[in-house]
């Protein structure tokens, strides 16, 4: 594989991406909306907290209390990045990380293919596959974490 099959890749990753979060206003479901809340908190310097209640299995005694008790914080982490980045608290910025992974998996799927099998054709066959993956594609330009633990899958077994 050449540099330019895996930038193409890429950018066919970031376009679908971003042209499935074109049609995202919101988060859309609670573990998103959990993460993009925290990922609020961390951008406004309110660090680890949530100044909201959503379950009971930490047994908070007053608001606002610790976050993540439940979730893990990378998502957030992410997200937050985002938004310090640009400097602005909202959906689009909390989703930069986002649409960046969906640029990279695409090419990072044709790297680990070509590495297993050392196949051209398949390497890029696999990096398409990845570029359109069916069920998750929704999933990767919103702040949960399908395409974290597709990239740590992925360099794993790099």
């Amino acid at each position: 594989m050449n540099w330019r099959r895996y930038l193409l890749l890429a950018l066919l990753g970031l376009v679908l991406s971003a042209g499935i979060a074109a049609f995202q206003p919101a988060p859309g479901y609670m573990d998103a909306d959990y993460y993009y809340a925290g990922g609020l908190q961390l951008a406004a310097g309110r660090g680890f907290t949530e100044p909201f209640l959503w379950n009971y299995l930490d047994d908070p005694a007053g608001l606002p209390h610790p976050a993540f008790s439940y979730w893990m914080p990378l998502t957030s982490l992410l997200a937050a990045l985002g938004m310090t980045l640009t400097g602005h608290a909202n959906w689009f910025a909390a989703r930069l990380g986002f649409l960046a992974l969906g640029a990279i998996l695409p090419p990072l799927t044709a790297a680990l293919s070509y590495s297993l099998i050392s196949r051209r054709d398949l390497a890029l066959t696999a990096g398409l596959l990845a570029v359109f993956s069916g069920f998750y594609a929704p999933y990767l330009p919103v702040t949960d974490t399908f395409g974290l633990y597709m990239l740590f899958g992925a360099l794993f077994f790099l």
